[in-house]
């Protein structure tokens, strides 16, 4: 796990010294699937942390898509840990649904939590930055993830959240 997460650090790194440098990300065929489960097995320490288990209802074989598997893969990370954050403590039922569908051209990607919910009037300013409802932490980790969406020329929003739990939903280019 410490050799994946180190070779995950590598790889953002030489990305956003790419970016920084050149202004571009490099995009390849990547599987989707690979991906998501790759984010999992990296995000298993706080997810233990945090008594949470992750359901991925893998639908396809491969998912093949152009991207850039290092942001994609932080993209993921990112929103499990949110997610894996954000069950009250008398929660029992702590877990989070990952499943994915083809429509047309486009991949839809849905995270689904048991977690507390986002307030409506929130939805929107979730994606923005400095903004956290934690005590630690700046309020980049939405951000990012909205602004590497959009790079691949997608989308992400709240599809629906209550106290229950939250569905967020990325859109991507297939």
């Amino acid at each position: 796990m410490i050799h994946k997460a180190a070779n995950q650090m590598e790889d953002l790194l030489n990305n956003y010294t790419k970016l920084l440098k050149f202004k571009s990300i490099d995009y390849k065929m990547v599987d989707m699937n690979e991906i998501i489960e790759e984010s999992i097995e990296i995000s298993a320490e706080f997810l233990q942390r945090n008594a949470v288990e992750v359901f991925f209802d893998k639908k396809y074989t491969t998912l093949k898509t152009h991207a850039n598997q290092a942001y994609l893969r932080q993209v993921f990370v990112n929103l499990i840990k949110n997610s894996s954050e954000a069950f009250p403590n008398e929660r029992s039922e702590r877990n989070i649904l990952i499943s994915t569908d083809i429509q047309v051209d486009r991949i839809f990607i849905n995270f689904i939590d048991t977690g507390k919910g986002i307030p409506a009037d929130n939805w929107d300013s979730i994606f923005d930055p400095f903004i956290t409802s934690k005590s630690e932490g700046l309020g980049f980790g939405l951000p990012f993830v909205k602004n590497i969406i959009l790079e691949h020329r997608g989308d992400i929003k709240v599809m629906d959240s209550s106290p229950k739990g939250t569905h967020i939903q990325i859109i991507l280019p297939q």
